[in-house]
């Protein structure tokens, strides 16, 4: 299996730090994991295929003498034009895009975010280049299915079995909760509301920062891009070498972030743009602390993924009341708490991992059977 994996990513980490590891280079390490050849090529947000910056437009060259039997590629935020989808048409069988955000939204979510109106007719545009589409909203995946253009698989988010690590003991005291994430929206009135006030906190910056990784990653990837513009014609050997500075990196903030997760009595996911479980539910888990997410009312397979009271807690997205009951309860019943995360580890370990994802795409797009995610696989337990 010989894969050509085109990879999102950002010229900051201001930017970057919102892509998490396990939707861009994690894939790459899992598809490998099953025995996969992959040749990984950075498409950086903003910079146009044929611009003196761009490893897009030393492609062909990149992989002249290749053959292929799958392209992954991101389809929301990947800087793409007319000509490089139909390089991508000739180039694999096979041609699988990546939809990590949901492709529509409500009224609401229109006016308070305008730009999010064309990403529905952005992502169906390119797809008529693809012939597999795996979305992170079980909506979007059905709707795509059924259209009969391209098929479509839902995706919930996952893991790399390499960072599950045993449940964190709680914070001494009872701890607050914690909330980790950008404040769009009416989250910031979560923040005041009388009843979390002395509940819930946005921490510092994640531990990350108190690192020198951030400036590295900036660093490595300004030097890329303007060795890219020198008119440097980069080889496979450079790539590679690129990749695997970048890997690092990538990795040692994902562990960080993970840690970060852990200095709270609980996880809290605050209501958002995307309708479904995101990947800080999974990773949370993954760091061994309980999570406290939205109640979700139209997603039914996605709230079917963990059982609420036992792996999770839900709270009514309109009742910060809720919410703050659900934090005095873990707060209140440590004992109980430490084992509803040791559950919630359990089914990520058996079930969520994102090898086990990655074993479940090719088996879709390969042999047309559809995965089972309620079915436990321990091949990558960690």
């Amino acid at each position: 299996m010989n894969v050509l994996f085109l990879m999102l990513e950002f010229r900051n980490w201001q930017q970057a730090r919102s892509l998490a590891y396990p939707s861009q280079l994690g894939l790459v390490e899992a598809l490998r994991a099953t025995g996969a050849t992959v040749l990984t090529l950075p498409v950086v947000y903003g910079i146009a295929p044929d611009a003196p910056g761009s490893w897009l437009r030393h492609a062909q060259r990149l992989v002249a003498g290749m053959q292929f039997d799958q392209v992954w590629i991101e389809v929301v935020h990947s800087s793409l034009d007319a000509e490089t989808l139909a390089w991508l048409t000739r180039l694999a069988p096979i041609r699988v895009g990546f939809i990590l955000e949901s492709l529509q939204y409500s009224p609401a979510v229109y006016a308070h975010a305008p730009h999010l109106q064309g990403r529905k007719e952005l992502v169906w545009d390119r797809l008529r280049s693809l012939t597999h589409a795996v979305a992170a909203d079980e909506v979007d995946a059905d709707e795509i299915e059924h259209s009969g253009a391209v098929r479509g698989l839902w995706w919930p988010q996952a893991v790399p079995a390499q960072f599950l690590q045993p449940p964190a003991a709680a914070p001494a005291g009872n701890g607050l909760a914690v909330f980790y994430g950008a404040l769009y929206g009416d989250r910031a009135h979560w923040f005041a509301h009388p009843q979390l006030k002395d509940l819930l906190q946005t921490p510092q910056p994640s531990l990350e920062h108190a690192t020198a990784y951030p400036r590295h990653f900036d660093e490595l990837m300004q030097a890329g891009i303007l060795h890219l513009e020198q008119g440097e014609n980069p080889t496979r050997e450079t790539l590679n070498e690129y990749l695997a500075i970048l890997r690092h990196i990538r990795q040692e903030i994902f562990r960080l972030w993970l840690q970060s997760l852990q200095s709270g009595c609980a996880v809290v996911n605050l209501p958002s743009f995307f309708n479904g479980y995101p990947g800080r539910v999974f990773e949370a888990m993954a760091a061994g602390r309980p999570v406290i997410t939205p109640r979700l009312l139209d997603r039914p397979r996605t709230a079917s993924l963990f059982t609420e009271g036992e792996e999770i807690l839900l709270f009514d997205s309109a009742n910060p009341e809720d919410l703050a009951a659900c934090i005095r309860r873990v707060q209140a019943h440590p004992q109980w708490a430490q084992e509803l995360a040791e559950r919630a580890l359990h089914k990520v370990r058996t079930k969520h991992t994102l090898e086990h994802r990655v074993q479940e795409i090719l088996a879709w797009t390969i042999d047309d059977v559809a995965p089972q995610y309620g079915k436990e696989s321990t091949c990558f337990a960690a």
